[in-house]
């Protein structure tokens, strides 16, 4: 081989390790980049989701909320119901039952 053809074949040989190269460093930038979009519409997607399934949890906790207020309120009418009838029963047995004890009081009294 003459010298010639030597030099010719080391720079055909540095110019296809540079293509090389080059090729894999575009390569390499165009992963990357494939990476952070692929990353960023991961983020983006699970963003969305955790907002969705946020959002869902607040109105079930409005909802439940209402319904226990509404639930506790109504208790509290039927429970203040309920005493002001047993306090009214209470009044008028106590009434009949002074009454009575008047009454016999004042048989006893007399006889």
């Amino acid at each position: 081989m003459s010298g010639v053809g030597f030099d010719n074949n080391v720079k055909r040989q540095g110019e296809l390790y540079r293509r090389s190269i080059e090729d894999n460093r575009r390569n390499h930038k165009e992963e990357i980049e494939n990476l952070k979009k692929s990353h960023d519409h991961t983020i983006k997607k699970q963003s969305e989701s955790h907002s969705k399934q946020l959002g869902k949890v607040e109105k079930d906790h409005i909802e439940v909320n209402d319904r226990v207020r509404v639930g506790q309120k109504r208790a509290l009418v039927e429970k203040s119901e309920q005493y002001d009838k047993e306090l009214a029963r209470n009044k008028n047995e106590f009434h009949d039952l002074s009454r009575e004890n008047i009454q016999n009081w004042n048989k006893n009294t007399k006889s």
